[in-house]
């Protein structure tokens, strides 16, 4: 059976953001005004990646947060609190739930369509991602953005800190990635992207190689051996025996980056072939998500 599939039209992420692309992205300063940092810059990373795609409009939008907007929680908490409970400003609290992102996308882009967002921890990625595909195969849906963010304030720093997240010198991560994603190939498609693993394993795998022995499901097979991007790091053919470090960086949503950086940094270099995005995230699963690139 072939697994789903659906073709990656375009993708964008925060680290390519500039403060005078996101006033162009969002230019009512009122609007922007009420946003905060991660919101601003989600929305602007989904704008940009559908301006990056061609579409005007998509049929549906899914976004995924492993921790949410925890700067607009904690301020809503914080004022509850100072004030015992009175006087509160209900903006924090519109603004702090998960499917903040999703729905001022919707709104921006007057987008009645499918609207979903998913918190799974480290697995909300994959899960936005197996809807996006799963949309796909219908003859409704033709194209989704699918996009993921997270955020790290100060005191979520500090508590993962102490629960040993970024022990072996990890690294803590933030940031939005978004995706077009489409039921048909265009002059505009990067590459195929396929239904992505959770990975019940004894024991991590040391080296690439050692990853390769998983056999993952992809459709259809590449006569080439297949590329491997771990936590990020898009690693050659030459560095499958290499042992890994164990510093890497912190998200709940890295694989949506390792993704981004995946499709950014070696496009155009491996036409046709396979990666495998491995992600790992601290005393969880770690996950894959194979994709193929096609012809530059």
């Amino acid at each position: 059976m072939i697994p789903p599939k659906a073709y990656i039209a375009a993708f964008s992420d925060s680290s390519e953001l500039k403060p005078e692309l996101i006033s162009s992205l969002i230019p009512n300063a009122g609007i922007r005004r009420r946003m905060n940092r991660l919101t601003r810059s989600a929305i602007a990373v989904g704008l940009q990646a559908l301006s990056n795609s061609g579409l005007s409009q998509v049929d549906a939008i899914i976004t995924a947060s492993g921790l949410g907007l925890l700067e607009e929680s904690e301020k809503f908490l914080r004022t509850l609190i100072e004030n015992n409970e009175q006087y509160l400003n209900p903006t924090p609290f519109i603004y702090s739930t998960f499917n903040t992102v999703g729905a001022q996308l919707a709104m921006l882009l007057k987008n009645h369509g499918y609207n979903m967002t998913y918190t799974h921890r480290n697995h909300s990625f994959e899960s936005a991602l197996i809807d996006a595909l799963s949309l796909l195969q219908t003859p409704q849906t033709n194209s989704v953005l699918l996009g993921a963010f997270d955020i790290l304030t100060p005191s979520s720093e500090q508590i993962l800190r102490r629960l040993g997240s970024f022990r072996h010198d990890r690294i803590p991560f933030e940031g939005a990635s978004f995706f077009v994603l489409t039921n048909k190939p265009s002059s505009k498609t990067w590459g195929e992207i396929y239904l992505p693993q959770i990975l019940s394993l004894p024991k991590e795998p040391s080296t690439p190689k050692e990853l390769l022995t998983l056999n993952p499901s992809i459709s259809p097979d590449s006569s080439l051996p297949p590329l491997i991007t771990w936590n990020g790091q898009v690693l050659s053919s030459s560095e499958m025996d290499i042992q890994v470090k164990k510093k890497y960086p912190v998200s709940p949503t890295l694989s949506a980056y390792a993704l981004w950086n995946t499709l950014y940094s070696a496009h155009g270099s491996y036409p046709s072939q396979v990666c495998l995005i491995y992600t790992q995230y601290p005393g969880m699963p770690s996950t894959l998500i194979p994709i193929r690139f096609l012809q530059s």
